[in-house]
């Protein structure tokens, strides 16, 4: 089965795999001594180097699985810049969310504060409910623990919240639409 071809990165990438694509530069040409270089910035970030295609006008622009695997998941924005000499120009840009690396991920990674605060809050509960101790003093040490009260709210709060993600899809990054429109 043939790899996908790109012509730009995919709104989609998971973390560890390649991510190759053509870049398209007509107004500069790699055969005309253009060199191409993308900038990956997001929750970490990385540079592309873009080698001459073989037609002389585009970049062949991949990025190793190794070097997607170090980068953290998240939202991203791309921005190709192609310079010669002493000039350089922004020929592409766009965004992509690279998700977790199915192979290495861990435990909770990919859930979002409020699954992950649920999980635990629900632990705690079930903690409080076999250890009936709610107070204690020892010396000048006073220490109470939260009540069962206390942790159904917290509970409530993030299957709410919870809920709103999965009704929203779990896209872990809202995207906004924007338009510029040029001064009257």
């Amino acid at each position: 089965m043939p790899l996908p071809t790109y012509t730009a990165p995919p709104a989609l990438v998971t973390a560890g795999t390649t991510l190759a694509w053509t870049q398209s530069a007509p107004d500069t040409p790699s055969g005309d001594g253009w060199a191409c270089t993308v900038y990956l910035i997001g929750p970490s970030e990385a540079e592309v180097e873009g080698a001459a295609a073989d037609n002389g006008v585009d970049f062949a622009c991949e990025l190793s699985a190794t070097a997607s695997g170090e980068l953290t998941p998240g939202a991203y924005r791309w921005t190709a810049r192609a310079t010669k000499d002493t000039a350089a120009h922004d020929i592409a840009t766009g965004t992509f969310t690279l998700l977790p690396n199915p192979a290495t991920a861990e435990n909770g990674s990919g859930r979002s504060f409020a699954a992950r605060m649920l999980a635990q809050v629900e632990s705690r509960i079930s903690e409080l409910l076999a250890d009936n101790i709610e107070e204690y003093t020892q010396g000048q040490l006073q220490a109470r623990r939260r009540t069962l009260d206390d942790l159904e709210n917290q509970r409530a709060r993030y299957q709410a919240e919870v809920q709103a993600e999965q009704r929203q899809g779990s896209r872990p990054v809202q995207a906004f639409r924007v338009q510029f429109a040029r001064p009257r």
